[in-house]
Parts: structure tokens; sequence; C-alpha cells
């Protein structure tokens, strides 16, 4: 009788461990969707500044690639630290790579972003999206653009910022 009190008690135990387990799951998914959401309202910010940082980048890419680096630029002093002397190429090859680098990062990101929109693209109130992250409208701008009230904006955004969401970070974004 001892040994089957005891394998009770210990599938008991087990089993309240498992449900706080599913408790502490459920509870951090609800925390993480909130940060999904937040995340992806600063990605949707991001989105003009990341254009326009685009096109900066590609013109001192061509400058660098047509005309070399400049005598007093911040990328040589950059490689030049510790006594060590580095070639002027090996700077500009370095400068040229980080900047590619970096336009494939941001373009990569316009990507991502561009695809998410196209999810809600066909909704009714797709502007309330593209007006407020991209345009930068205010919601009672947005309302009478849309001839409705700030309120159905705000709820209507606020629903096809989660679809954005979910498609950005999948389960997390739930």
């Amino acid at each position: 009788m001892a040994k089957k009190t005891i394998e009770t008690d210990t599938t008991k135990i087990i089993k309240e461990a498992v449900v706080e387990g599913l408790k502490a799951g459920k509870i951090s998914a609800l925390g993480e969707s909130k940060n999904a959401y937040k995340d992806t309202e600063k990605r949707l910010y991001a989105h003009a500044v990341l254009l326009t940082k685009i096109e900066s980048n590609r013109e001192e890419l061509q400058d660098l690639k047509n005309h070399g680096l400049k005598e007093n630029s911040r990328g040589i002093s950059r490689f030049s630290k510790g006594g060590i002397r580095v070639d002027k190429a090996d700077i500009l090859e370095s400068l040229i790579n980080d900047q590619e680098a970096s336009i494939q990062a941001d373009t990569h990101e316009i990507e991502q972003i561009q695809k998410a929109l196209g999810v809600i693209a066909s909704d009714k109130y797709y502007n309330t999206v593209h007006a407020r992250y991209i345009e930068g409208k205010t919601d009672d701008e947005i309302a009478e653009l849309l001839a409705c009230d700030p309120t159905t904006v705000r709820r209507n955004r606020g629903r096809l910022v989660k679809k954005v969401a979910i498609f950005l970070y999948g389960v997390q974004g739930i």
C-alpha cells in the first residue's frame, strides 16, 4: 500500500508541475505578444527612415567607389588604432564592404515590411496602418480621409498591426 501511495503522490506532484509549467508558458506567450506588437509598430515607423537611409548609403558607397577615401575620413581613424598601420586599399575595401552590408540589411528589412503589409493590403482599413506609420498622419487625419470615427481608425489599425506582427514574428505575434 505504501508503494502505491508514493506513486500516487509522485504522479500528483508531476501533474501539478506540468499545470504550473503550462500556466507559466501562457503568461510568457502573452508577454511576448505585447512585445511583438510594439516591435511591429517600431518597424513600421522605421520604414520611411530606412528608405532614406538606404538612398544615402548608396550615394556614399558610390562616392567611395568613385573617389576613394578622403584624407580626414573617420573611416581611416577607425582602422588606425593601436599603432598598427593598415593599408589604405584595405581600409577602403572594408568600408565598401561595411556599406554594402548595411544597405543589404536595411533593404531586407524594407522587403520584410512590404511583404507583411501585403498581407493586409486588401483590407478596407489598410490605410489606417499605411497612413499612420508610413505617412505619419494622425488618427484624426486618417478618420477624415476614411470618413469614419478616430475610434474606428484605432480599432482597425490595432487589428491589422496584429496581423502584420503574426507575419513578422510567427506564433510570438499571436
